[in-house]
């Protein structure tokens, strides 16, 4: 599964909090996950340089980062295991790097776990109706 920000302009340092911008846009997108093994990719393009190359294209990579979903469940940002908590709410710092492996500084994420129940089924339990 693929999402998209939208694009703030005219800031080095972007903020893209619940509620900061258009109201429409809030930032949280959901992906399901389906095991550990799984990853998740994080990259950072300069809008600005692809409005002005008329290209129509995301723009040029300024960071990128790839993890596991096991790297992001078990780790919070203070290095404890968060694992047991549900909902498991973790924020990290996520370090970037260029195409040639250089730091590109940092990227901020929260992420939410939420374990799914199976709904039981009314025929076969008729107490809860």
């Amino acid at each position: 599964q693929k999402w998209t920000s939208e694009t703030i302009s005219a800031t080095a340092s972007p903020d893209w909090t619940p509620g900061t911008s258009d109201p429409k846009n809030d930032n949280v997108v959901d992906f399901p996950v389906y095991e550990r093994a799984q990853k998740l990719r994080f990259a950072v393009y300069d809008g600005a340089y692809a409005d002005m190359m008329g290209t129509g294209a995301s723009g040029a990579l300024l960071g990128e980062v790839q993890k596991k979903v096991a790297e992001l469940f078990t780790l919070s940002s203070s290095g404890k295991s968060e694992s047991s908590r549900s909902p498991c709410l973790l924020d990290h710092e996520l370090a970037l790097k260029e195409k040639k492996k250089k730091p590109a500084g940092t990227i901020k994420v929260r992420t939410q776990w939420l374990r799914l129940k199976p709904i039981s089924d009314p025929e076969e339990d008729n107490s809860k109706f």
